[in-house]
């Protein structure tokens, strides 16, 4: 279960939904929606074990709640465990197995582990498309596993798996629809590989970290290097010093900074900031700084333009989604800008809140909170003493946990839930605890499921 926020301390856990649109008589309004119409739980017994369940988008309990682990797919295939068994359903059907274990299918397919303990990857109609021979399953997540034998460990990626040489340290990230990469440890130093078992980085490094999809960091003794994985081309190297940072939100689109001085590169062009100005976020439209000596808040846009230099020490921030800015003017006026410097909306006298969904915006003003589009249209009004609020996964609403309970709006305004319990939302559903009970809500509002247990969201 996701931790509420304090709407005064913001901490967004918002990240972009993609694919979504909104029907308010249809309950199918996820792109992917067999594998989002399945809402995954768990609660604690007597000896604080988790036991999990799951129902689906109506309400109907698919999985009772008393399994081991449960794995929904990306086609809706569910993978339930018990102690010692394993089965799955498919099309509403009870698919039988003598495995073990079995993991999360994708595209039809899943790591599991046979009733003898070895592992394999089986199809949906129970043929094993790579035999058991693994005895250790170090990875598993959606088509990428990191396995080993007595032989060594492999990398199994879309069905096909490749020997390694070296440990592995942690999966990297995929590189496109048919690559991915692996960290792999080898006489204490690190290295890459990818899933055909090329080595991208020799295994002869301090650290590897993950920069992006497309970039890792590689530290040396004295200094960090950004390398392209793709290309597998060095990128920029900066020594290590306590004024010099290396980010990046892809292998286009990164920022470095050396002797007080960053730079940003996006789309193989690149502008510098003043001295002590130093990058402390890359959004998909800005550019966050700060200066360090002055304390200023500074936004730019990705040509190098300032739109906002809080120069006395005001707030500013970007929206969930990297599109639009709000900053206090020195005249406290809150203002809305887009990446061009565009002021798209006013609102004087008020303190800025928080940010929800894409790209609303919280504020105060007149002991009155308002939930504000970037256009400046008031979403949501209301009077009550705001104790915290949390956002689903940006497109469909927010909850307020007031002192009176407890509401839930669509991102529009419109009001779908009041409650005199504590409500959370979280991505496919809105969780209700009352008393040592929980009732279960979809994102339309609508109540679907009651348990006397307090049930905990699962992101299995």
């Amino acid at each position: 279960m996701k931790k509420r926020i304090s709407l005064l301390t913001m901490v967004t856990l918002i990240s972009t939904l993609s694919g979504c649109s909104f029907h308010m008589n249809e309950t199918m309004f996820y792109e992917n929606y067999e594998q989002n119409k399945y809402i995954v739980c768990y609660y604690l017994d007597e000896n604080n074990e988790k036991q999990f369940g799951c129902i689906d988008y109506k309400g109907n309990e698919s999985v009772e709640f008393n399994k081991k682990s449960i794995y929904v797919g990306n086609t809706g295939i569910i993978s339930v465990n018990e102690e010692d068994s394993a089965y799955f359903i498919k099309d509403n059907k009870i698919v039988e197995t003598n495995h073990k274990q079995i993991f999360e299918f994708h595209n039809n397919s899943a790591l599991v582990q046979n009733s003898e303990g070895y592992y394999g990857v089986i199809d949906s109609s129970l043929n094993y498309v790579i035999n058991p021979i693994f005895t250790n399953a170090l990875m598993s997540s959606k088509n990428v596993h990191l396995v080993s034998n007595d032989e060594g460990n492999y990398f199994i990626y879309n069905n096909v798996y490749t020997k390694c040489d070296g440990t592995f340290a942690r999966y990297v990230n995929l590189l496109s629809e048919t690559h991915a990469a692996a960290v792999i440890i080898k006489d204490s130093k690190y290295g890459v590989i990818n899933n055909y078992g090329d080595v991208l980085v020799n295994p002869e490094y301090k650290s590897i970290s993950l920069a992006s999809d497309t970039a890792i960091c590689i530290g040396f003794d004295n200094s960090q290097t950004l390398i392209d994985l793709n290309f597998r081309k060095i990128l920029v190297t900066v020594p290590y010093n306590s004024s010099n940072i290396l980010l990046a939100k892809s292998s286009k689109y990164y920022a470095y900074a050396k002797d007080s001085i960053s730079t940003i590169v996006v789309n193989n062009r690149s502008f510098k900031l003043h001295t002590d100005e130093i990058v402390l976020e890359l959004y998909p439209e800005f550019v966050y700084a700060r200066d360090f000596k002055t304390n200023n808040q500074l936004i730019y846009n990705l040509r190098g333009k300032l739109l906002i230099d809080n120069s006395k020490g005001r707030f500013c921030s970007v929206s969930n989604d990297g599109t639009v800015a709000c900053y206090v003017d020195t005249n406290n006026v809150n203002k809305i800008i887009n990446s061009s410097g565009r002021v798209l909306s006013k609102l004087s006298d008020a303190m800025f809140i928080g940010m929800f969904g894409h790209d609303n915006f919280m504020f105060k003003k007149n002991g009155k909170f308002l939930l504000c589009s970037p256009s400046g249209e008031i979403l949501m009004e209301t009077d009550e003493n705001l104790l915290s609020g949390s956002s689903d996964k940006g497109t469909f609403g927010v909850v307020f946990n007031l002192k009176s309970g407890s509401k839930y709006y669509r991102n529009n305004g419109e009001l779908l839930i009041t409650s005199t319990n504590t409500l959370t939302v979280e991505e496919n559903a809105i969780l209700e605890y009352k008393g040592e009970g929980t009732n279960i809500y979809n994102l339309l509002g609508e109540k679907i499921y009651t348990s006397e247990h307090k049930l905990y969201y699962s992101n299995l």
